[in-house]
């Protein structure tokens, strides 16, 4: 969802770049073409570089009790590598 929304939203700022250009050197006081090519331009690059990375990261919580302790954590998923974090959350009585 948000990769499409994101995608989307850097088409249409494609599509209306002039338009926007226009309005951005108006309303900043920037020569039209640095709004064009700086401003407006990056900003259709940024939409589309964080909407390529909406489908590359995937958390998932965890819990495990290992030693009648208790760990609650995550596992971020980038790319194709594997990262985790987790921090004590208190002992387990009675095991």
């Amino acid at each position: 969802m948000t990769f499409h929304c994101c995608r989307r939203l850097a088409d249409l700022m494609e599509a209306h770049k002039e338009e926007l250009s226009m309005i951005e050197s108006l309303d900043s006081g920037a020569v039209y073409t640095l709004a064009l090519k700086t401003h407006i331009g990056m900003s259709i690059d940024v939409f589309r570089y964080f909407a390529g990375w909406c489908d590359k990261i995937q958390v998932r919580a965890i819990k495990l009790i290992e030693h009648s302790v208790i760990f609650y954590g995550c596992v971020l998923k980038l790319l194709s590598s594997v990262f985790g974090h987790s921090w004590m959350k208190g002992r387990v009585s009675g095991l």
